[in-house]
């Protein structure tokens, strides 16, 4: 049975090469017997649903063809189900790529990743975050609160520079202004109050390209490592 393959593309990552690199992915899907079709939605709400309707079209695989941000996207419709993730790397941390061992770099590497992988795939663990609005959404990597969340908002409001120098601008501005954060966190039913820089919650090892802030964290180990940095 030949085996069909949903991209889900950010065109805007790694500076414009997400379409690209998903067609140079795409010709090795083919060229492995497997069908494969491009789309480029508009937003990140677009490529969500069109993420579910690929699901509910019965494909055997969604490939995210971008960075973290349109994995976590992907992950949304495919968690809990039988259809498998692919995962084409063109963002700037890729760190989610980095745990499932994907080749970054190099769009054909990783679409021959996933052939390979396609006939025994890997099960790994997710976990879920609610939202303050009340909507549930999992995660693959680290769900990072404090310090390094401020500066991923900040970074994420500067048009200049790009890449990893937003992230480090980033840093500096926060530093100037951050304060400690009060935290109450509840483990198996035993609560630990306390002020804090960050808690990094990791069912994945790093973040911003590749900062190992759950070094020893397992995508399949059932557990979740914590980082509580004072």
């Amino acid at each position: 049975m030949t085996l069909r393959a949903s991209f889900i593309v950010n065109a805007k990552a790694g500076n414009g090469a997400g379409l690209a690199a998903a067609g140079a992915a795409a010709q090795v899907l083919v060229a492995a017997g497997i069908e494969a079709n491009i789309l480029v939605p508009n937003s990140q709400a677009d490529a969500e649903l069109a993420s579910h309707e690929a699901v509910r079209a019965g494909v055997d695989m969604v490939i995210a063809c971008g960075g973290d941000g349109t994995i976590n996207t992907v992950l949304q419709a495919v968690a809990q189900s039988s259809i498998i993730l692919g995962v084409i790397p063109t963002g700037t941390g890729d760190d989610n790529s980095r745990t499932l061992g994907v080749p970054r770099g190099d769009p054909r590497a990783a679409a021959s990743f996933i052939v390979e992988q396609a006939a025994t795939p890997k099960t790994v663990d997710l976990a879920q975050v609610t939202l303050p609005d009340g909507q549930k959404r999992w995660y693959l990597g680290v769900l990072s609160t404090g310090f390094d969340s401020s500066v991923n908002e900040r970074a994420n409001q500067m048009r200049w520079p790009s890449g990893k120098s937003r992230y480090l601008l980033g840093i500096l501005g926060e530093l100037r202004a951050f304060s400690p954060v009060a935290y109450r966190v509840v483990i198996d039913g035993i609560s630990y109050e306390d002020t804090a820089m960050l808690v990094s919650i990791g069912n994945g090892i790093s973040y911003g390209g590749g900062m190992r802030v759950c070094p020893n964290a397992l995508v399949d180990d059932g557990e979740l490592d914590i980082t509580w940095l004072h």
